[in-house]
Order: C-alpha cells, then structure tokens, then sequence
C-alpha cells in the first residue's frame, strides 16, 4: 500500500503453555505519504487464541477516530491469552489495514499481514 508502513512484533517471542501468560502482540502504523490519510483496521486471531482470558474476543475492528497525517506513526498493543483449546503448534493472526476514501464507506487500498504466533511446552 503505498505511503503506508505496517510493522508487528511480539514479546516475548513465544506463548509458553506451562505458564498461560499471555503475549504482547504489537503493530505500528505509519503515514509515508504526503497526505493525511483515513485508516481502519481488522485483528483476528485463531480460535486457540484470545484477546482476553476466557478467549471469547477474538476479533478487534477498529475505525481510526482522526486521519493519520504524513510521517505520523499509530501504535497498538493487545495481549493474546491461550484458550482452553490450545494445544503447542504455529498459529497464524491476520491484520486487514485499510486506507479510505473521505468515510469508511470507501477502500482504496488495503494491507494483509500474517502473524506467526508459537505456542510451547
């Protein structure tokens, strides 16, 4: 997508099973381009995942409030907790990053990434 920059990390790299402590899953959103620009975006995790401890929430869709100006950056952090069906494997979470035409009604452009999430003894 041009003049958008999306970077995810996790800390810490793997969830271990053992504890059931969750895992930070961070990602950043920057305006490269020259305008301001009208973003939302889609977290999914799968259903061994969860976006709070019981691992109902699984989904976050969120319509920025304010258009992201040339060179600013977004930054949004959401722990990932197992569920009570997880079992150790490679998970995979997608982020859907789209830009907008003057609502939401309108996509000009849109951005998948995949998150590999490791689960361990």
């Amino acid at each position: 997508m041009p003049g958008l920059i999306v970077k995810t990390s996790l800390f810490p790299y793997r969830m271990k099973l053992k504890s059931r402590e969750p895992i930070e899953l961070s990602f950043t959103i920057t305006n490269n381009g020259i305008k301001p620009k009208l973003i939302s975006f889609i977290l999914e995790l799968p259903p061994q995942l969860g976006l709070d401890k019981g691992g109902m929430t699984r989904i976050i869709r969120k319509k920025l409030a304010e258009k992201v100006s040339p060179g600013q950056t977004q930054k949004f952090v959401y722990e990932v907790f197992p569920s009570k069906v997880v079992e150790t494997g490679e998970y995979l979470a997608s982020l859907n990053v789209s830009e907008h035409f003057k609502d939401y009604d309108y996509v000009l452009e849109s951005k998948d990434e995949e998150i590999s999430i490791k689960v361990e003894d």
